[in-house]
């Protein structure tokens, strides 16, 4: 049996180690899904139209089953989203990106 090292750890990096170990680090990607929702509540259409998919390396992926709101989005709408999300999320989880997938709603995967 190894000797443990008795020098002082800061409580963030022991908490950030058992989340990993546990499986409860996957609360970011519901929180970053959240926000998604948060900044688009005002538009119908994406809400009807996008769904978050995937949050990895700060970086968040929407389906998108509209190929209109899908060239909408990544040619006009994205850095506003982003922005909107950043500043809802107040420092708790922050996303650098937003990459939006076209997934045609009528072919089976």
């Amino acid at each position: 049996m190894e000797a443990q090292n008795r020098e002082p750890e800061l409580l963030k990096k022991v908490i950030e180690r058992w989340l990993k170990r546990t499986g409860l680090e996957s609360w970011k990607k519901y929180k970053a899904f959240a926000l998604w929702n948060e900044a688009i509540k005002d538009d119908e259409n994406l809400l009807k139209h996008t769904f978050p998919h995937r949050f990895f390396s700060q970086r968040l992926e929407v389906l998108v089953d509209s190929p209109v709101h899908y060239y909408e989005l990544i040619n006009f709408r994205k850095l506003e989203i982003l922005k909107k999300i950043q500043d809802l999320s107040e420092n708790i989880l922050y996303i650098k990106d937003i990459c939006f997938q076209f997934k045609d709603p009528d072919k089976k995967i």
